[in-house]
């Protein structure tokens, strides 16, 4: 890439680009520092990677990848939920305009209320329909990716072909054989699409799905750090207030 930058801006120092964060080997961001035992330990692979993954480690807590596929199952899920809430209260409040256009109702707060009643109806509709739909196909293609990745020990695109693959395969085997067949060379071809897309772009950032998996267990354990926190110093402040009220109480029943 530098090259290609030198011939096309021969005059313009490379190192004046490095702001972009393309040019530099050097990463702009807090990278996780291991002990010895973990670097001289090779990655887990097989059974063994599996284990790592989606078992609590020594002291129960979760791995990063599992980490990041609890939550950006979660997020699919609210995602698809909202989605299909705006989607399917649209199509009802058209409906409803153009069905009811020559309607006469008694006032227009009856109207009003029959609109109303109807949209939020296919609202909690159209967010059980597409949450569902969308969770459980972002869950599977997830759950696989980081399940070959695992397997294999390293990130690639091979992971989110095969996931993709399951995944379409999955979602259209209620249509029997040929859709099953369809549906996973849909799957693969979007699959090998989407790994490619963050291949590339981990490659230009400089970064790698294993520093975001970490970085995005820090953030959680930092979150889960500050509810503590604000918990124990909740409980200590009540724990002060009612103290003093005891001591009160006994002090005048001392006193009497």
């Amino acid at each position: 890439m530098k090259r290609i930058f030198s011939i096309f801006l021969p005059r313009l120092p490379i190192n004046r680009l490095a702001f972009i964060g393309l040019l530099t080997t050097e990463p702009d961001y807090d990278q996780v520092v291991k002990s010895s035992d973990d670097l001289d330990e090779e990655p887990k692979t097989g059974v063994d990677g599996l284990r790592r993954v989606f078992l609590p480690g020594k002291y129960g807590e979760l791995s990063a990848e599992f980490t990041t596929l609890i939550h950006m199952s979660s997020a699919s899920i609210f995602l698809g939920a909202g989605f299909g809430a705006l989607r399917q209260a649209r199509t009802t409040f058209l409906n409803f305009i153009e069905t009811n256009d020559a309607t006469k109702f008694q006032n227009h707060l009856e109207a009003k209320r029959q609109l109303q009643h109807r949209v939020t109806l296919a609202m909690g509709t159209g967010a059980a329909k597409w949450g569902y739909r969308i969770g459980m196909f972002s869950t599977i293609f997830l759950t696989t990716s980081t399940a070959v990745a695992a397997w294999r020990g390293e990130d690639g695109v091979l992971e989110y072909v095969i996931a993709g693959m399951t995944a379409g395969g999955l979602f259209k085997v209620n249509m029997g054989v040929k859709g099953f067949i369809a549906g996973s060379l849909i799957g693969a071809f979007v699959g090998s699409i989407t790994g490619l897309f963050f291949d590339g772009l981990f490659w230009i950032s400089g970064t790698s799905m294993k520093s975001l998996q970490e970085t995005q267990k820090k953030i959680a354990e930092l979150r889960e750090d500050g509810m503590r926190k604000q918990r124990d110093e909740y409980l200590n402040k009540e724990y002060g207030e009612v103290r003093n009220i005891v001591i009160g109480q006994e002090n005048k029943s001392e006193g009497t």
